[in-house]
């Protein structure tokens, strides 16, 4: 039976999803047209599920070897590109074993030593490329690991390659992270901080904004519980999920799963307002993780929204213990 999920990225087999496609409709579209693009959402709004589902159906339909990657480990890299650049194509090599049929897999040497540090990615990305026999699409999550000379190099890198495309070089890029390319900043204490977008990564056609769940899909995905259980939602429970969370994913996933396993409302019995507010009060009282982290993505955007000047008076508060 599957469930309602609360932490890492969904997996069709064991958690309930919402079809991930449908939240980002013009999605492939942009990547029919071969298109570098960025989608960005905050965290815990299912963009790693969505691209990991993308990537998949993509391969599943024969037309491009899609592939999705996560820039998290690069973290420890800092503002070395060199290790940067191997942290990332170590790791595209390891997802494509895992998720591309053989004959669409980087070639064994593509990691040569000869290649030059300052064109690491360009060139293995290239030779990936003229290896495939159909057009590449890399989604690139986590961007925001990147930082500094690192950033700027592998983006360089692949504003370079794009004309090549889709021959020589993945016909369609898509990064995604917290933030829009716009807001990633490097520099250092001498030339202070400088923006990427007009100078580094002028390629981008698109700024997606992956949203929270809408009311209709709200219904959708409680509906599959009910559909797979026959267990049933008031609709005064799915007004109250909805004025509570607004459809913020993780918030729509942890109140339900905490009205499901966690309260003691039998399997038989229909959820209503009463066991909702009873799940709030619950997650509010036990100081729950997805509670805590909402508030402070709350304070961020707040925080980021006012004049420069006013955040130098108002920083974000941080809590210990």
């Amino acid at each position: 039976m599957r469930r309602f999920n609360v932490a890492g990225p969904c997996d069709p087999r064991r958690h309930y999803m919402v079809p991930p496609e449908a939240r980002l409709p013009q999605l492939r579209d942009l990547v029919d047209d071969d298109s570098y693009f960025m989608i960005h959402a905050p965290r815990q709004t299912g963009k790693t599920t969505l691209l990991r589902s993308i990537a998949s159906s993509f391969t599943q339909e024969g037309e491009v070897a899609a592939l999705h990657v996560s820039c998290e480990m690069v973290a420890a890299a800092g503002d070395d590109f060199v290790e940067a650049q191997r942290a990332i194509l170590q790791e595209i090599k390891l997802r494509a074993n895992m998720s591309l049929p053989g004959k669409f897999q980087p070639p064994k040497d593509w990691l040569d030593d000869d290649i030059p540090i300052t064109m690491m990615m360009r060139t293995a990305l290239t030779q990936w490329s003229l290896h495939c026999s159909i057009p590449i699409v890399l989604f690139l999550d986590e961007l925001d690991a990147l930082k500094g000379k690192a950033l700027e190099a592998i983006l360089a890198q692949i504003r370079a390659g794009h004309p090549d495309r889709p021959d020589g070089f993945p016909a369609s890029i898509v990064l995604c992270g917290p933030y829009e390319v716009r807001e990633y900043q490097v520099g250092d204490d001498t030339t202070g901080p400088q923006t990427l977008v007009p100078r580094i990564f002028n390629i981008n056609v698109a700024s997606l904004r992956l949203g929270d769940f809408t009311e209709r899909q709200l219904r959708l995905l409680y509906g599959l519980h009910t559909d797979e259980t026959g267990q049933q939602f008031t609709e005064g429970a799915l007004e109250r999920v909805w004025n509570l969370t607004r459809g913020q994913p993780m918030l729509v996933n942890v109140l339900a799963r905490e009205c499901v396993e966690r309260i003691g409302v039998r399997p038989t019995d229909t959820i209503g307002a009463k066991h909702v507010e009873a799940a709030k009060e619950q997650l509010i009282r036990y100081r729950h993780a997805h509670v805590d982290l909402a508030l402070a993505r709350l304070m961020k955007t707040r925080w980021a929204s006012q004049p420069q000047q006013q955040r130098r008076q108002t920083r974000p508060i941080r809590r210990s213990g």
